[in-house]
């Protein structure tokens, strides 16, 4: 490949350009811890904004919460105290019916900005363009979201190592420490070191 690209120099000719598959991002976070606020901030959105052709993500939201079980019934405590259940809640209800990624990860991203979990629903709504009446509404006060909320419990507790942080980070399809680590400092140029194509863009350049 590289003989050919310095042919195509000799000739005055751009070198092709290879893209290769995205970089597979899975977050775990809640919405009233402040390190998952502080992420999803300062780092994950705008990160996602301006590279999100690079990165298949995946969020899920529960935190280190636990489901009490009474019966067929069962209900959930968060580390945060039952605001940050009903935030998580509404994020879960969310991600299921707002179809547009773009509207999904701006409102996710008023709601961890604005501090105050699901108080702000209203307001982050208006701001990302979305209808929070109806499906998103109806499921964050029903079974729908308990369940939802109970799935994504379900997916984090099968994590392999387990999580014992939020927000847990895992780049590609392993887990590492130093991944997680180097997500919160500088998650663009973690992004762009595992990305294998060469068609990276400096968007903002």
């Amino acid at each position: 490949m590289f003989a050919a690209a310095t042919v195509l120099v000799l000739l005055g000719l751009a070198a092709p350009v290879w893209p290769a598959d995205p970089v597979k991002l899975q977050v775990f976070y809640s919405t009233l811890c402040p390190d998952s606020m502080r992420f999803v901030t300062t780092q994950l959105y705008p990160t996602w904004s301006k590279y999100k052709k690079f990165i298949d993500l995946d969020v899920n939201t529960y935190g280190k919460a636990n489901i009490t079980w009474d019966g067929d019934e069962y209900n959930f405590s968060c580390q945060s105290g039952p605001r940050e259940c009903e935030g998580n809640l509404l994020i879960n209800c969310a991600q299921k019916h707002v179809t547009n990624m773009d509207k999904f990860m701006a409102f996710s991203y008023c709601i961890m900005d604005n501090g105050v979990a699901a108080e702000a629903a209203s307001e982050c709504a208006d701001e990302a363009g979305i209808d929070l009446s109806g499906e998103i509404d109806t499921c964050r006060t029903s079974k729908e979201g308990l369940e939802l909320h109970k799935i994504t419990g379900e997916k984090q507790m099968a994590l392999d190592p387990p999580l014992h942080y939020v927000p847990w980070i895992i780049v590609g399809d392993e887990f590492s420490d130093a991944n997680l680590e180097a997500a919160q400092k500088d998650l663009v140029k973690l992004i762009k070191s595992e990305y294998k194509g060469d068609d990276w863009e400096d968007c903002g350049k």
